[in-house]
């Protein structure tokens, strides 16, 4: 999170703030004092407080918070960034753009956010959706990853992986922000020929390029696309399809030998015969197969993964000659599998992953909670954040657990599920 270390707590004297010792301009009143509450946290679980205050409008106590972070932590880039956009809905646009800069000057995965999403949101003066935004990719900021050379710190993008003849695509109408910071994530670590936001709006960004297509309503709805559509939307020969909860986790992982394939996605563990790869949340596919399944005889259609290499799996290579990936190289490539205990002592290293029951590598636990707010009611009562919390139980991660299920809980307290989520709470020691 770039806030200091876990264990600092704040000095005594915490609370007012002239922000003229951060950004050299006099501040024309001072912040009101902090609840003492606030004194007794680490500045990241501070900044996800001032988060709650800033999504619930209340901007003079996120201010507040911001404030003490930085004069705890001086070098504090995402309270000062979000401090600007605070700025920023308040009207004060120069003070915005001040703030902003000095942030993005202090830390290389804010400068990423910003450069590829943030400045352009910011110079269209839209603060509230930048608010949103942020809030998204600071739960997600694990899941950046910047190459470094052997024996430096420093992030250099020069290192990233040219993935030649690649567009990276992500279709998404539905949960736009998370979809963007998982395209911006992916930017991290690759260079691509294109990349492609399929979305039902015109995002305005400078890498990633939107293309507007009509709202995909259901997941029927995305599967017909996939399978369908999304070959006339493809200039390359081969497309990585990722989604908000599936995207790039290491970039030293990628092989070329994963084009000598038509497709390729995470080995399915629920089959044990040749057809089991693989899922499409995050997948290696040509443009050659994409037009494929627009022959009229592929009419089996939802999920789209499941009926593209299990249905018609025969058709496909028997009429054009289509290729599926190995398991033991779709294991390289990918994982889709609830996490297990071993992974303790040997976590799973893949190219990427797909599945909200993966993203425990990828959230910051102090910032599950604005995750969790940010989720639309259906996803957070959903078979796979319950699964979510199954895999940070088994992971050892008892407290995130327990959120989880107790979260689910208030919200539908005779939950279809509640056995699991109560035996969850039990295993997590609630």
């Amino acid at each position: 999170m770039g806030q200091g270390h876990r264990s600092k707590r704040w000095p005594a004297t915490a609370g007012r703030f002239d922000r003229h010792r951060i950004t050299g301009i006099r501040a024309a009143r001072l912040q009101p004092p902090l609840p003492r509450s606030i004194l007794m946290v680490s500045p990241s679980q501070a900044l996800a407080i001032a988060i709650q205050h800033h999504k619930a409008g209340r901007l003079p106590d996120a201010e507040a918070v911001y404030g003490a972070i930085l004069r705890q932590v001086p070098d504090a880039a995402d309270a000062l960034y979000l401090w600007g956009v605070a700025r920023g809905q308040r009207g004060d646009r120069p003070m915005a753009e001040l703030l902003c800069r000095q942030a993005v000057e202090r830390e290389a995965k804010l400068r990423l956010f910003d450069a590829e999403l943030g400045a352009p949101v910011r110079a269209r003066g839209d603060f509230d959706h930048l608010a949103r935004l942020f809030a998204a990719d600071v739960a997600l900021r694990p899941g950046c990853r910047l190459l470094a050379r052997s024996g430096s710190s420093e992030a250099d993008p020069s290192l990233r992986p040219q993935l030649k003849d690649v567009t990276l695509c992500c279709i998404d109408t539905f949960y736009h922000d998370h979809a963007l910071v998982a395209l911006k994530n992916c930017l991290a670590q690759c260079r691509f020929e294109d990349v492609l936001f399929l979305t039902d709006r015109e995002f305005g960004l400078p890498t990633i390029r939107s293309r507007v297509i009509d709202r995909l309503p259901t997941s029927e709805a995305y599967s017909r696309f996939v399978l369908k559509e999304l070959h006339r939307h493809i200039e390359t020969p081969y497309v990585l399809i990722v989604q908000w909860d599936g995207f790039i986790l290491d970039a030293r992982l990628w092989s070329e030998e994963y084009k000598a394939y038509d497709y390729i996605g995470a080995r399915w563990t629920l089959f044990d015969d040749a057809a089991n790869v693989g899922n499409g949340g995050f997948s290696l596919r040509s443009r050659r197969l994409l037009e494929a399944t627009a022959d009229p005889e592929v009419t089996e259609l939802h999920p789209e993964d499941y009926h593209l290499c299990r249905t018609h799996r025969r058709l496909l290579q028997e009429r054009y000659g289509i290729t599926y990936a190995p398991p033991a190289l779709a294991d390289r490539f990918s994982v889709e599998r609830v996490a297990t205990g071993a992974e303790i002592a040997e976590p799973v290293e893949t190219f990427g992953f797909h599945s909200l029951f993966r993203m425990h590598r990828v959230l910051d636990p102090d910032q599950l909670e604005n995750f969790l707010d940010n989720v639309p009611p259906s996803t957070l009562k959903g078979g796979s954040m319950i699964l979510l919390g199954v895999s940070y139980l088994n992971t050892g991660r008892s407290a995130q657990a327990r959120t989880i299920a107790s979260r689910i809980l208030r919200m539908e307290p005779e939950h279809k599920d509640k056995d699991v989520l109560l035996q969850i709470l039990k295993q997590a020691g609630s």
